[in-house]
């Protein structure tokens, strides 16, 4: 997902050109089974639309370029708009060639230094055994709390060689909105212990499990 805050965010046809550019570019790539979704707000636009779980730079990458295309932000008759509202110059994120080859050849040979099967295959034996997996920057982890392992993600493990039966996830729930989120929490945390469960949660008082502080601070 994308957001457009600058003026070029209200024009209608900026939009659809924006679309447009991201079902070229993506069908290009393969990625056959999208639908792009542009949502005016009160403040601007934004553009969202599905990508392989593995492609996810790459997705954010083309839908800025889109964007810039779209906007014609970067266009010689646009050279005197070139400031967001406060006044701060735009600077262009793609600095390759506006041919449609040559951006072609670009997003495809980022989406093929991004791509890892071992972790495509890892994420698809977690999914069937209802197993959590998390994915940063240089780890993957599989399962929860005791029940975890993790692996550098230059090193990851054959599906075959990870050892399922030691692996398994802890029951989550998710509180949200604006006002008394930590209220619930706790009491849903008490309930839960009553009823002979060990319990944790976070809030903005901190990471508590089974009534112990673990760590302090805004953990909301």
């Amino acid at each position: 997902m994308l957001e457009a805050l600058s003026f070029f965010a209200s024009d209608a046809a900026a939009h659809e050109r924006w679309r447009a550019s991201v079902i070229s570019i993506c069908a290009a790539l393969g990625w056959d089974e999208l639908q792009p979704v542009v949502q005016r707000h009160a403040i601007g636009t934004l553009l969202a639309f599905a990508a392989p779980p593995d492609r996810l730079f790459t997705a954010t990458e083309i839908n800025e370029w889109a964007w810039e295309q779209a906007s014609g932000i970067f266009s010689s008759d646009a050279a005197a708009s070139r400031v967001d509202s406060d006044g701060v110059p735009f600077d262009r994120v793609h600095k390759f060639a506006d041919d449609f080859v040559s951006v072609v050849a670009a997003f495809k040979a980022r989406a093929a230094a991004e791509n890892n099967p071992a972790l495509a295959a890892l994420r698809v034996a977690a999914h069937a055994r209802n197993l959590a997996i998390l994915v940063d920057d240089d780890h993957v982890s599989i399962g929860a709390g005791i029940g975890s392992l993790t692996w550098p993600l230059a090193e990851l493990p054959a599906v075959e060689n990870v050892p399922w039966p030691n692996l398994h996830d802890i029951p989550v729930a998710l509180v949200t909105g604006s006002n008394g989120k930590t209220t619930v929490v706790r009491l849903l945390a008490a309930i839960l212990k009553v009823s002979g469960k060990r319990t944790g949660y976070s809030s903005t008082e901190g990471v508590m499990i089974d009534g112990r502080e673990i760590d302090g601070g805004d953990f909301s």
